[in-house]
């Protein structure tokens, strides 16, 4: 199995999406769950938000929501990057990296 999986999992968080919306917190927590689950892994990462460059479901560019799912936890991160879509799937990333490290720390 390999280290590390990367894997959109839209279709699985479907009943999630369909209540909360794409950019949610809950859909963000549900892909993180879902990607340890599905893995077999010890952590998973949900991300999701606004890219831009307009409004999504009444959310602004720039919003992004962050899960961390290890057995036992979940752990959530909201954020709002105003800048270019670029950054902002960077500045989510990156977030998302550093909170797992401090997870796993």
């Amino acid at each position: 199995m390999p280290l590390v999986r990367i894997q959109n999992y839209k279709t699985d968080t479907k009943t999630v999406i369909n209540k909360f919306g794409e950019a949610s917190q809950e859909t963000a927590n549900s892909k993180a769950t879902i990607a340890r689950e599905r893995n077999h892994a010890d952590f998973g990462i949900g991300i999701t938000g606004v890219s831009g460059p307009v409004e999504v479901e009444g959310k602004p560019p720039g919003q992004i929501y962050i899960a961390l799912s290890s057995k036992g936890e979940l752990r959530e991160f909201q954020m709002r990057v105003p800048s270019r879509r670029l950054t902002i799937k960077r500045r989510g990333t990156n977030t998302a990296i550093t909170e797992l490290i401090k997870m796993i720390g």
